[in-house]
């Protein structure tokens, strides 16, 4: 996010002092961003606060508070400038997110009436790879003014860990560690405003802020479950749809406002740059 401020705190000292001049039909740019997303995600965070309220009444300590929501993605864009006031360009964004929580247990089970202690734990990572098109439409009479919208297709992934680690008084035991990652596709579109600064015939800053709709839908998925409780040793291999704890699906949106700030390389092809 300091990254982002500085482009944008760049954008507000150098309009007085540098013209931000039309690029040139012909042109092609690169152009690399670094910005800041929030993420819906409303059923995978229903599922941790679900979570949370199963292992509250059974902790000692509880820490189970984190949810997914912001992220800092990064891009590169290939563009043409076609005419003075269209553009296209191809390009990607990049992001994970990740989240920990963990539950020290200690409670009485009410049927046995064995106490248990120990510990819980799990680690989710998210992460999405956004592969999109974009037209550009530079404003008249408002240089370095543009809208835009695009057009992509987004990859989803989710890699996951869960530990348990419980003693119970009656020698009974569970140490049990699941492994998992799970998948998921689909269109993503969106629409964005944005303003660019030259700060040479080459080089030029940019900011954009816009929304990303981006719904990848539910998410196919495996865990292994490996390690031994009591009774013997456990050794499991689970596949399908990803689900909540009411074994219900659950639906990945990663659709959200963004805003990004970058720096622009603008060069025309002769063979080389």
């Amino acid at each position: 996010m300091r990254c982002l401020a500085a482009v944008v705190l760049l954008l507000f000292l150098l309009a007085p002092t540098v013209s931000a001049q039309p690029a040139e039909p012909g042109g092609y740019s690169i152009r690399a961003s670094l910005g800041f997303a929030t993420q819906d995600l409303g059923d995978v965070n229903d599922d941790i606060v679900d979570d949370a309220a199963m292992w509250r009444p059974l902790s000692s300590s509880l820490d189970w508070d984190d949810q997914f929501g912001e992220a800092t993605p990064f891009g590169l864009e290939f563009g043409y400038q076609y005419s003075e006031r269209w553009s296209w360009a191809f390009g990607f964004t990049w992001h994970k997110s990740t989240v920990e929580h963990s539950a020290q247990l200690d409670y009485v089970d009410p049927e046995s009436f064995t106490t248990v202690t120990g510990e819980v734990t799990s680690d989710y990572r998210l992460k999405l790879l956004d592969l999109y098109a974009t037209a550009m439409f530079w404003v008249p009479r408002a240089s370095g003014l543009h809208i835009g919208a695009q057009l992509g297709f987004a990859l989803g992934g989710l890699d996951f860990k869960e530990t348990y680690d419980l003693t119970g008084s009656d020698g009974s035991f569970l140490d049990l560690e699941g492994d998992g990652e799970g998948h998921a596709s689909g269109l993503s579109a969106g629409a964005y405003a944005g303003y660019e600064l030259a700060l040479t015939p080459h080089w030029t800053i940019s900011a954009r802020g816009g929304y990303l709709y981006c719904n990848l839908g539910e998410m196919d998925g495996r865990i292994h479950l490996h390690g031994a409780d009591n009774t013997g040793p456990i050794d499991q291999t689970l596949a399908g749809h990803m689900s909540n704890n009411a074994g219900e699906p659950m639906d990945f949106d990663f659709s959200g406002a963004r805003v990004s700030g970058a720096v622009t390389y603008r060069f025309r092809w002769s063979g080389e740059f």
